[in-house]
């Protein structure tokens, strides 16, 4: 037999919490002292606040418990145990996931309180590439780079193989989808030499387009990317430009992914007035 404090330290419950489940009528202790009003439980006893404790956590209330607790067998409670596992496991993921875009809007709010940027206007004339599109579904700009690492490979080596020299930087850009998300591209400026076109490899011609622009040093990623395009639209706003459609993101130079040199552009027209 145990005392109250007993039973509940080896139940992981508190005694003001056995001293409930009682009042409920949900676990009665074996015995109680006339005299003092101790209170006294067999360890058979563990297993029926076990099941409470148990069900409780499945969400159920107290008042469901009591029709429970004799009528369902081990395996029917184990089975239902381990559908709340997987259903916290799937809210687990989905928090996480939720974190992560938390953190990422924490670091644009941020990126919106750095020094000005410097801004070139200028105009970029029609360019030939040769272009790996990344075409999956779901791209959004903050889960791309998994999808482009490897175009980017593929593209470089392809090129190389076939004894195609670049004639400008690797660069990036897009088409914006009607359901909000978005088609990398990632291109390298060819000019008029033979292009190993096939599945994987396109060719196309840019049309020219005015951006503003500047140098970003740095990350690639869209943590570090996207509020300077905020800087850059802002810029173009208070100057008399209106942004139309996705930028282009030059790779100037790369040691490793958190280490390079970009310079961002962001397609503008200018506004009448």
């Amino acid at each position: 037999m145990f005392s109250i404090g007993d039973f509940a330290r080896l139940g992981g419950v508190s005694t003001r919490t056995l001293r409930y489940y009682e009042e409920l009528g949900l676990l009665q202790p074996v015995a109680v002292d006339p005299a003092t009003g101790y209170r006294s439980y067999s360890a058979y006893q563990l297993a029926r606040l076990n099941r409470i404790v148990a069900l409780k956590d499945l969400g159920l209330s107290l008042g469901q418990l009591q029709p429970l607790l004799d009528d369902l067998s081990a395996d029917q409670l184990r089975e239902m145990l381990e559908r709340k596992r997987a259903e916290l496991q799937e809210q687990l993921v989905d928090d996480r996931a939720r974190l992560t875009r938390v953190e990422q809007r924490l670091q644009h709010i941020e990126g919106e309180d750095r020094m000005p940027i410097d801004v070139l206007v200028k105009h970029v004339p029609p360019l030939r590439v040769a272009l790996v599109r990344c075409e999956q579904p779901g791209l959004e700009f903050g889960n791309m780079e998994p999808a482009v690492r490897p175009a980017v490979t593929e593209l470089v080596q392809r090129l190389s193989d076939a004894g195609v020299h670049f004639d400008g930087p690797l660069f990036l850009f897009y088409d914006e989808q009607d359901d909000g998300t978005i088609v990398p591209h990632v291109a390298i400026e060819v000019g008029d030499q033979d292009v190993p076109v096939d599945a994987v490899v396109r060719e196309a011609t840019l049309p020219a387009i005015d951006v503003v622009s500047t140098v970003h040093s740095g990350g690639g990623g869209h943590d570090a990317i996207g509020p300077i395009y905020g800087q850059l639209a802002r810029w173009a706003e208070d100057h008399g430009y209106e942004a139309k459609g996705p930028g282009r993101d030059i790779v100037l130079e790369a040691t490793n992914e958190d280490d390079a040199v970009y310079e961002l552009q962001m397609p503008v027209v200018k506004t009448a007035g």
